[in-house]
């Protein structure tokens, strides 16, 4: 961390963060554990959001809880995956929270999935609208840029 940081660099368990750093400010903040899986994930980004410079970034991590993993458990695929996803919302409804606190998305990155080639063959076979809905279905995590307005 020291290497991509001139001042000083903070980790600290989330839940404690405001009693730790309720008076410091940083140009970045960053979770490593998708935001859905914390217990109150809003009010965290709400806590997250009041540590940053007017020109700060939060980076967060969102599972995709939304993912067509589920769908291939339930029809009998194995398929390994984490199971800490406490809280089902999508990157829309992440979005609409943090334009109510005065910020928004300004970028993502999307974490693929990596199947097999058995799974691989299987999605082939299913008719998907257009490429955005395959890239949504097999996206693992999303990587979430947020800055304020």
């Amino acid at each position: 961390m020291k290497t991509i940081c001139d001042g000083k660099a903070e980790v600290d368990r989330v839940d404690y963060i405001l009693d730790y750093f309720e008076h410091e400010k940083f140009d970045y903040v960053i979770v490593g554990q998708p935001l859905n899986a914390y217990n109150h994930p809003f009010l965290l980004v709400g806590h997250l959001l009041k540590l940053l410079n007017p020109d700060g970034e939060l980076l967060v991590k969102l599972a995709n809880s939304y993912d067509i993993v589920t769908l291939l458990k339930i029809i009998g695929m194995n398929i390994a995956r984490d199971n800490d996803v406490v809280h089902h919302f999508s990157v829309d409804e992440l979005n609409s929270q943090l334009k109510l606190l005065g910020y928004t998305i300004n970028n993502i990155i999307i974490e693929q999935h990596r199947f097999n080639e058995d799974i691989h063959n299987f999605l082939k076979n299913i008719k998907f609208n257009n490429e955005n809905a395959f890239l949504k279905a097999t996206a693992k995590d999303y990587v979430i840029k947020i800055v304020r307005n």
